[in-house]
């Protein structure tokens, strides 16, 4: 009832950009053996958005065509993802989401625990969340989630399908203008293959503070129990409880924003069980002026056994400058460069270095 005329009232608004890129690769797929390449990428970013009354639809897609010189070949990449916002009142909003990506694991080497293993492989990941907000007082927030995940690698038999299911509960209370303190419970399902799962039972408390007007500290400090479950190799314990949390810290300035991020979990891996994995990145944007921006970016991620698995040790690197014109309202030239780095077990690392021009033409 009401929903026809809240639709009919909607305002929409239709963006459409297309983008071309030419890289240069010293290595790739940051093979052991691999040669230098020339990439050549042409990208197409429709999107739709509706909104009314604070409530939002908005429908993303990304299609991606590559091409590689020497023997590397040709790839179609790209993602979909819709989300939504209902704003029933000032007091609850419902949130969902639900996407589709399909990327080349070279390009998300520190994104998930199998991209190091075959960097070569499609990586195809589905997701869909739904949040509830709702805020009883104008001091306290409740936030049930749920949540799917399921990644598999493509043309990798050995990597297995990972698919999670997790639901979770928050309260935080506003203890002054600048500070929230709260709780979370969190529940998740690990399935791997057909033949393996573990449960995870996770607690933590939480914090968000307003440093100043730049700067905003939050984090989550806390504990995982897991239970894995069915027949387990001689070595991997079935109970385990370790320390798990993340911090982030953002600047948002007139001209400087950024963020530094820092995270410890256990995650299910592709190779069986679970693996201990930790997490650093950052991330910053300056204007140099109105029409320049550069933007740098750094991520490490390495995952163990942690008695929990029998998988060797997995990480990946990634840095990223990238300079920014708009040379006018459609039109945005890009200059980057970029280093990434894997790791798989003791001693066997490779890493390859890339630089590249593009010029994406479109609204926003």
């Amino acid at each position: 009832m009401g929903l026809a005329p809240a639709i009919a009232a909607a305002e929409v608004t239709p963006q459409f950009a297309v983008t071309g890129r030419v890289v240069a690769a010293s290595n790739p797929f940051l093979l052991q053996d691999g040669v230098s390449a020339v990439l050549v990428e042409a990208t197409a970013r429709p999107s739709l958005t509706m909104g009314s009354d604070g409530s939002e639809l908005a429908v993303n897609g990304i299609l991606i065509g590559r091409q590689y010189t020497r023997s590397y070949g040709g790839f179609v990449l790209g993602s979909a993802t819709a989300t939504g916002v209902l704003r029933q009142s000032e007091r609850l909003s419902l949130s969902a989401l639900a996407s589709f990506n399909r990327d080349l694991a070279a390009d998300t080497i520190t994104d998930s625990i199998g991209s190091p293993l075959d960097p070569r492989s499609i990586r195809n990941v589905v997701r869909g969340r739904a949040t509830a907000t709702w805020r009883p007082s104008a001091f306290d927030t409740l936030t049930p989630q749920i949540e799917y995940e399921k990644v598999n690698f493509q043309d990798a038999p050995l990597l297995e399908t990972v698919a999670t299911r997790s639901a979770s509960l928050a309260y935080s209370r506003r203890v002054d203008e600048r500070t929230s303190l709260g709780i979370r419970g969190n529940f998740q399902d690990n399935r791997i293959g057909t033949a393996e799962s573990a449960i995870t039972l996770a607690a933590f408390v939480t914090g968000d503070r307003q440093l100043s007007p730049i700067w905003r500290l939050s984090g989550a400090v806390g504990a995982e129990r897991i239970e894995q479950r069915g027949a387990l190799p001689p070595g991997v314990q079935r109970l385990r409880t370790n320390f798990s949390g993340s911090g982030r810290l953002c600047a948002n300035g007139p001209q400087l924003t950024g963020c530094l991020d820092l995270a410890i979990a256990s995650e299910a891996s592709v190779l069986g069980g679970l693996q201990r994995r930790y997490t650093i990145g950052a991330t910053a944007g300056y204007d140099i002026r109105e029409a320049v921006r550069l933007a740098v970016a750094f991520d490490y991620s390495k995952a163990g056994s942690g008695q929990q698995s029998i998988a060797p040790s997995l990480g990946g690197a990634s840095a990223r400058v990238q300079l920014d014109w708009r040379a006018s309202r459609l039109a945005l030239v890009t200059a980057e460069i970029e280093y990434r780095r894997r790791e798989v077990g003791a001693g066997f690392s490779t890493d390859g270095v890339f630089a590249g021009v593009g010029l994406r033409w479109g609204t926003r």
